[in-house]
């Protein structure tokens, strides 16, 4: 959700309108899903504005590997665990990435546990600042 070439805006706005024009979103998702990913870059990589941030991001691997499953043996991604290693200026960190319209929902304790919450099309997802652990890969 910090691409600065292309703003989620009005890629959710394009995949609301694919799910309207095609009969609702249970329509659409044998075929397609967005994942809206707080922090990353057109690409991978920091795409915030501070060059100290150290936003929990997917491997090429985690997003190769959901396709060749989604593709290959019919098995549509779901939610996908997103890290970040400690750095000198922050620490690691972890997030569950939901096909759009879920978001990952911060429900307290140490450390930090997440719940896919459910949210009808049209929902307008804010950036998500999330820490603590998670497991790792496709779920």
């Amino acid at each position: 959700m910090a691409d600065v070439l292309i703003p989620y805006g009005g890629t959710i706005n394009y995949f609301e309108r694919v799910a309207a024009q095609m009969g609702g979103l249970a329509n659409i998702q044998s075929f397609t899903r967005l994942y809206l990913i707080p922090g990353m870059s057109h690409g991978f990589g920091n795409g915030t504005t501070n060059p100290d941030a150290n936003p929990p991001l997917p491997t090429r691997d985690q997003l190769y590997r959901a396709m060749v499953a989604w593709v290959e043996n019919r098995t549509p991604p779901g939610r996908i665990g997103a890290t970040a290693n400690a750095t000198s200026s922050a620490p690691a960190k972890s997030s569950p990435l939901c096909p759009y319209p879920q978001k990952p929902t911060y429900t307290g304790g140490n450390p930090p546990h997440f719940r896919l919450l459910r949210l009808p099309v049209g929902t307008r997802l804010p950036p998500i600042v999330v820490g603590g652990s998670l497991s790792h890969g496709i779920e």
